[in-house]
């Protein structure tokens, strides 16, 4: 038989405990903050909590009573401070509170922190950044309250999925945005146009129609990194050249380059045979 001593805490007849329930909510609850009302403005330059409500710091629920957030004696100085809800279990104060926080506070409240998840089983402390708010300390006011969208605004299960789902559907979109080529303004015929990159492009291909009509398109295809290996100053352009046709009979020539401006790239020239057509041809560019 197992030495191990087991127990159930949620079973008829058993108690759970405080540090039990905690750890329960702080694995089932996706993320810290205010959960029911807690609404917070500046009234006549005092920072308030104007309607009562409830927060969860690490599975500790904390219950709100609204009221003023006074300015500590400790800031002396203009500028924007931190506003935190503090869970305090070592039992030298009081439990839960509202702070205006200096970066001295800020500083104190980590070094007491627990590594890791033993903040309700060791007992230590935890906080939460409510937002930023802007104190005189010659006047006494506050101003520019500006509360954190990820733990002042309530939020409960339904909207913290609707909220992760919303960033997944967000990253899928920009992953696809990034692996999809686009073009760049169209078409182009001849040198007449440097082609600028898009600053966000990682690698591009530049198609050269060595024949362009209606019943024949053929092209000869440049697929360059936007590295700066590739990309010179205007005093030294780079070229890459790329032979066509069966008999490698032609060959097409594009320049890049990069300057002030930023990276661009230029056909050079497109010759069937001996003869230079380059003034006739079309290309594209194409980023991502």
């Amino acid at each position: 038989m197992s030495n191990v001593s087991a127990e159930l805490r949620i079973f008829p007849n058993k108690e759970m405990f405080s540090v039990d329930m905690a750890e329960v909510l702080a694995a089932a609850i996706l993320k810290d903050g205010i959960i029911q009302g807690c609404d917070i403005a500046i009234e006549n330059g005092v920072l308030k909590f104007t309607k009562n409500g409830r927060m969860v710091i690490n599975g500790r629920l904390g219950v709100i009573t609204a009221g003023d957030v006074p300015v500590p004696s400790t800031i002396t100085t203009q500028g924007t401070y931190s506003v935190v809800a503090v869970c305090d279990l070592r039992g030298v104060g009081p439990e839960f509170y509202i702070s205006i926080a200096t970066p001295t506070d800020i500083q104190n409240l980590n070094s007491a922190k627990s590594s890791g998840d033993g903040f309700n089983v060791e007992g230590t402390l935890d906080y939460i950044i409510l937002g930023t708010v802007d104190i005189n300390p010659a006047t006494g006011l506050a101003s520019n309250w500006l509360r954190s969208a990820s733990t002042a605004v309530p939020h409960k299960g339904p909207s913290i999925y609707t909220e992760l789902l919303d960033r997944i559907s967000a990253l899928t979109n920009s992953v696809n945005d990034k692996l999809t080529w686009k073009i760049v303004n169209g078409e182009y015929t001849g040198t007449s146009k440097w082609v600028t990159v898009p600053a966000s492009a990682k690698e591009i291909i530049v198609t050269v129609f060595v024949a362009y009509n209606s019943s024949n398109k053929s092209s000869i295809d440049f697929h360059l990194p936007v590295n700066d290996v590739m990309w010179t100053t205007t005093a030294s352009m780079f070229t890459h050249v790329n032979h066509w046709a069966s008999t490698n009979d032609g060959f097409v020539q594009i320049k890049t380059m990069k300057n002030s401006d930023g990276r661009h790239v230029n056909l050079h020239r497109v010759f069937n045979q001996t003869t230079n057509v380059t003034e006739s041809t079309t290309w594209l560019v194409w980023y991502r």
